[in-house]
């Protein structure tokens, strides 16, 4: 597990005729997993470029065509159907395969529901909060995997377990999650001060109790289960940055937790003094940053899965329910002759 600090470059905001000038983030480690280190800057600095690029080509057009095409996004905001289209294809010819040779070899069928998914469990959600995780964990127990989410199924927060067990060479989804066959949500953002109750369970105010296992983690559980299907939801991304803000304060509880690729206290700071200063430009700034940040993170998962091909990585589309459903049922209830209808948006609200 990594210990995270920044390095620094300069943003500078301009508030009328006053110059703010905060600290943006380079990560890197205090630990010796040069590994680990080098993978997380090459995902931002892969992030900065293709970023960039999009500004480049985006600015270009003309506002009806900056509107009209999600295709001019920059990949890392968009799932790839094309790559999904591909894996869905390969996963039912293999399974028509293993079909055929139980059938004229074994001379058996495998009925066993589980037994006919087309990819391993568990399934890890490896996507960010208020981008469809409740809807993942409806799904997964609406086809009676089990299934965890936050505090749902579960005594503790297994993100904070899983910290903990990772730092003394537990392997942390056999020691936190035992049994468990989906899980989707892993993530905990109660950093100090943030503390409280929920549903069942509470957090101290004097405790930082803040780790997401998708952004430090992804080494860990590879060796521990390699061949984990990894799962990341994704939603129009200035959409999700207006839920996070809206939502239980979650872009400043993301702002303080130690995040390998936020930069720490940043964004919360740029926000008060958007409201000191009465005008947008630090908006400006923080959405840049968290749309950097959501970038980085995609880039990050898909270069371990591409270093990793054990791994599968199933990427969809909140906003398509009909392809979402499609390629869910296809791997997870493929040969049911009557597949449950289980996707639906669930936690949905205003500001979901």
């Amino acid at each position: 597990m990594n210990e995270w600090k920044f390095n620094t470059i300069n943003y500078t905001a301009i508030y009328d005729t006053t110059s703010i000038v905060v600290d943006n983030a380079v990560s890197s480690t205090t630990t010796t997993e040069s590994e680990s280190e080098s993978s997380w800057n090459k995902a931002i600095k892969e992030a900065e470029q293709e970023l960039l690029e999009f500004d480049l080509e985006f600015n270009s057009k003309s506002d009806n065509d900056k509107h009209s095409n999600r295709a001019i996004m920059p990949s890392c905001l968009l799932p790839d159907n094309k790559r999904m289209d591909k894996l869905i294809k390969k996963l039912l010819i293999d399974a028509e395969n293993r079909q055929w040779q139980e059938q004229n070899y074994t001379h058996t069928r495998t009925t066993n529901r589980k037994s006919n998914m087309l990819l391993p469990l568990p399934v890890l959600n490896m996507g960010m909060p208020k981008a469809g995780s409740s809807s993942l964990y409806e799904y997964f127990a609406c086809i009676g995997l089990k299934t965890t989410h936050y505090e749902r199924n579960q005594n503790e927060f297994e993100g904070i377990c899983m910290r903990d067990a990772a730092r003394v060479g537990f392997p942390p989804l056999k020691t936190c999650a035992p049994q468990v066959e989906a899980l989707m949500q892993m993530d905990i953002a109660k950093p100090f001060g943030f503390g409280g109750k929920s549903k069942s369970m509470s957090t101290s105010k004097k405790r930082d109790e803040c780790f997401f296992p998708q952004l430090s983690l992804l080494e860990e559980i590879h060796q521990e289960s390699s061949q984990a299907t990894f799962i990341i939801n994704f939603r129009p991304i200035h959409d999700w940055i207006k839920s996070v803000e809206e939502w239980s304060a979650l872009l400043l509880r993301f702002s303080i937790c130690h995040l390998p690729n936020l930069p720490f206290d940043v964004p919360s700071r740029l926000l008060v003094n958007q409201k000191k200063n009465g005008n947008r430009t630090a908006k400006v700034i923080v959405d840049q940053m968290m749309i950097q940040f959501f970038c980085s993170h995609v880039i990050h998962l898909r270069n371990f899965v591409n270093q990793h091909p054990s791994h599968t990585l199933i990427e969809l589309d909140l906003y398509d329910s009909n392809k979402t459903q499609y390629v869910l049922d296809m791997i997870f209830q493929n040969q049911q002759q009557q597949p449950k209808v289980c996707w639906k948006q669930a936690n949905k609200s205003n500001k979901s």
